[in-house]
């Protein structure tokens, strides 16, 4: 990093910044990972690198929910959200999608729980994305809390289509053998 930022090389100083704040992240040093993902945002917001900057606003989204400050997470979020649609690669979408689908069940929203992540299901399944397995399960768990009438209840509330429960309830088996 250092020698990035002797050299000039501010993009892959914002990238170590980054990875700097993943890795106090994993450590859960908050304040810390915040700082670096701070850092890198200043500089990729600079250079104009919209989609690494909607990277740094998902985790510091991340570093607000796990510090229970809700109202910052969820500004995080929305604002990463905002970038990854005006870049028009619906796949940047879905990560956010989920992360705001469990911040709302976190909150105990759970309708708006089931929206965000039937949402980031659907963009998942559509490009045939491996976290389309991990939203199932995120969706089993929140069925789960809400029963299966609530849950196809607020599923319909957003989507024209029935709920993915066959699906669902696959998952969920094969979790529990």
């Amino acid at each position: 990093m250092e020698i990035y930022e002797r050299l000039g090389l501010e993009r892959d100083a914002a990238d170590s910044y980054h990875q700097l704040g993943m890795i106090a992240q994993k450590r859960q040093q908050f304040d810390e990972a915040e700082k670096w993902y701070r850092k890198s945002l200043e500089i990729y917001e600079r250079l104009g690198l919209e989609r690494d900057a909607a990277d740094s606003y998902h985790q510091l989204g991340m570093i607000a929910q796990k510090q229970q400050q809700f109202d910052e997470a969820e500004k995080w979020y929305r604002r990463a959200l905002e970038i990854y649609q005006s870049l028009g690669h619906p796949p940047l979408l879905v990560k956010t999608l989920a992360a705001l689908g469990l911040f709302y069940r976190e909150k105990d929203q759970l309708t708006q729980s089931v929206a965000w992540l039937g949402k980031a299901l659907k963009i998942a399944l559509e490009y045939n994305m491996r976290i389309s397995l991990d939203i199932l399960v995120f969706l089993g768990q929140t069925l789960k809390m809400m029963g299966e009438e609530e849950f196809i209840t607020a599923w319909k509330q957003e989507f024209t289509e029935d709920p993915p429960l066959k699906e669902i309830r696959e998952i969920m088996e094969r979790l529990q053998e």
